[in-house]
């Protein structure tokens, strides 16, 4: 990291960073590098919207999340959209996935998906001030 003091967290490696470094790549001692996370604004609302479920209902099995997001949508959500979404919300470094046992994922919110959530939330709530 380049030195400068800590005003953030990149939970990709556990680690107090500033916010330039926490956007950079990560070159591992093995060679191996871990990409940046995805912008803020390059989630979808489908991602976001699984955030939300996560950040409200705590540690979730995928299949309690699709039944969560069915629920809301009020029409069936498909594997084909829901686990790729939610790898790449993992990849990103906003949801953390873990194993239940030995069949079953469970998947949560990080601090980074929280962040996300706060400014999103924050940003929309602004909006809504401003143009009353």
């Amino acid at each position: 990291m380049c030195g400068a003091g800590a005003d953030g967290l990149d939970a990709r490696i556990s680690a107090a960073v500033c916010t330039r470094c926490a956007n950079q790549p990560i070159v591992l001692a093995d060679g191996g590098v871990v990409q940046e996370r995805p912008r803020l604004a390059s989630l979808s609302a489908f991602q976001r919207d699984i955030l939300w479920v996560l950040n409200h209902h705590g540690g979730l099995k995928g299949l309690a999340i699709k039944s969560k997001l069915q629920e809301y949508y009020d029409e069936d959500v498909n594997h084909g959209q829901l686990y790729p979404n939610l790898d790449q919300l993992v990849e990103g470094g906003y949801v953390e996935k873990g194993e239940r046992d030995k069949r079953t994922n469970e998947y949560r919110i990080t601090a980074d998906g929280k962040q996300a959530l706060s400014r999103r939330r924050t940003w929309t709530e602004a909006a809504e001030v401003t143009d009353a």
